[in-house]
């Protein structure tokens, strides 16, 4: 058995980067790779908004040219935003819910967020530089990711301060917290229709980023987040945070070991070659989790065996009886130790369809 504490674990570069303590509310840790906070201390006080000052001296676009620009796509002044309140803190930088002041033609909403990158002449250069390049990544892949299960890219702002500048990354608000909150929560009704068209939406949206090319690295349940829909009842989940996006590495590419350590596939663990199929682990680990309705890690009762892998034969016993059959087995399928063995997002999403004793899936596709 591994030593799993009960705590968040990212690495970057096979380095850790933060220990995240677990708490209920996940919400918000939305669209970001590091540390979430008590929504408890989220409000609309003046206090949140004093932590949230800017100079208004520098242009946002004075300092960009070319494919930077072209990037980053549509770019905003700082002081067309009012804050309605923080919603987290990252080893990237801070999260906030922002209020759009300007006239927006239809670009931005009235509400979104706001990713602000670390900027604080106090913090160490090479914090900095991460904070840019982790905005930058995740602002270019989802300007080319345009699907309805993937949070939506909405643009930038950037300010420059003395000797450095920083990047704000602004993406759609997520009202319905995240899954790993309706996961966990005891208070909250989380049916098997309602977890079965989870499946559905992030494997559909996983199945377009790897057809573009894309693996996300990590894919947990904090980073999937969940949006109200007009007329829908039930809320769509979002595949968000993609500050550790890359290329499908090639054979030949160089490996870094990044993530969440819950959800690394065996191989990443092991800093071995990775592919497209290690987020697919990470999604069946994520599938664990709506079965048993616990944390991600040994203590909550998801076992991993001495190579890494899922110990199977413990989990079992903690599943409720009602767990569809198919759902155990495509968790199963997807935490294959040899990841040549695990299927395919685009294959998860039609055997998801296909599956029809899941539950009445006439009622899924209608909601999907």
């Amino acid at each position: 058995m591994l030593p799993y504490k009960r705590s968040r674990k990212y690495y970057h570069h096979g380095e850790k980067l933060h220990d995240v303590n677990q708490n209920v509310d996940d919400h918000c840790n939305i669209a970001t790779t590091s540390y979430d906070l008590d929504c408890s201390s989220c409000s609309t006080t003046s206090s949140n908004q004093e932590d949230f000052s800017f100079s208004s001296g520098a242009s946002p676009t004075r300092a960009l040219r070319g494919s930077t620009r072209d990037a980053i796509g549509e770019i905003y002044g700082l002081d067309q935003f009012k804050v309605e309140k923080k919603l987290g803190e990252g080893f990237f930088g801070e999260v906030y819910k922002v209020q759009f002041l300007g006239e927006s033609h239809g670009l931005l909403p009235k509400f979104c967020v706001m990713k602000v990158g670390k900027m604080n002449i106090n913090i160490k250069k090479n914090a900095r530089i991460s904070a840019k390049k982790a905005q930058l990544r995740e602002s270019q892949v989802l300007s080319e990711l345009k699907h309805k299960n993937i949070l939506t890219f909405l643009g930038m702002c950037v300010e420059r301060n003395n000797d450095h500048w920083s990047l704000h990354l602004l993406v759609d608000y997520c009202d319905r917290g995240s899954l790993q909150q309706l996961i966990v929560s005891s208070k909250r009704a989380f049916p098997w229709i309602q977890r079965c068209l989870i499946a559905l939406q992030i494997s559909s949206a996983m199945a377009y980023v790897n057809s573009k090319g894309y693996m996300h690295r990590d894919l947990t349940a904090m980073n999937i987040l969940l949006q109200s829909e007009r007329g829908q009842r039930i809320p769509k989940a979002i595949v968000a945070d993609f500050g550790l996006s890359t290329k499908i590495p090639k054979p030949s590419d160089p490996i870094e070991q990044c993530g969440t350590q819950d959800y690394m596939s065996p191989e990443m663990l092991l800093e071995q070659r990775y592919d497209e199929k290690s987020d697919v682990f990470s999604f069946g680990v994520i599938l664990c989790q709506k079965m048993a309705r616990i944390d991600a890690d040994h203590d909550s009762g998801l076992a991993r065996t001495k190579d890494f892998g899922i110990d199977f034969e413990e989990f079992i016993k903690i599943i409720p009886r009602d767990t569809p059959k198919d759902f155990f087995q495509l968790a199963f399928d997807c935490c294959k130790y040899n990841s040549n063995e695990r299927p395919s997002f685009q294959e998860l999403h039609d055997r998801i369809i296909a599956q029809k004793d899941f539950h009445p899936w006439k009622k899924v596709l209608m909601l999907s």
